[in-house]
């Protein structure tokens, strides 16, 4: 869940929902595992790349949001947001992420 979490964010869902059924597991996972696998064979190249390249001065913390009401199966509302830090030349090193659903709060503060 490391890896995903510092440079495939976009594998995240599938990761703990792997992740959540590993002590009933069942033949639809299995079926899951392999999906999950077959995309990131097919994205390999894909990275989420974060560096800071630019001096203290000229940094500033970007706030990004997001939300879903009840599209997921269980019809359950999430949310969450990260924070992030910028610059003219740096990309979105992210410090900070939660995400918030109906079962309760996940912080990530990335370490």
């Amino acid at each position: 869940m490391w890896l995903g979490r510092i440079s495939r964010p976009d594998i995240l869902v599938a990761i703990n929902t792997l992740a959540r059924h590993i002590t009933k597991w069942s033949a639809n996972d299995d079926k899951r595992a392999a999906r999950l696998v077959g995309y990131i064979a097919a994205t390999i190249d894909h990275a989420h790349v974060m560096g800071i390249n630019d001096p203290p001065a000229e940094l500033w913390l970007s706030l990004y949001v997001d939300s879903d009401f009840g599209s997921s199966p269980d019809m359950k509302p999430t949310g969450g947001f990260i924070i992030a830090l910028q610059g003219p030349n740096s990309f979105a090193v992210i410090l900070l992420g939660i995400k918030n659903s109906e079962g309760g709060v996940k912080i990530d503060d990335g370490g």
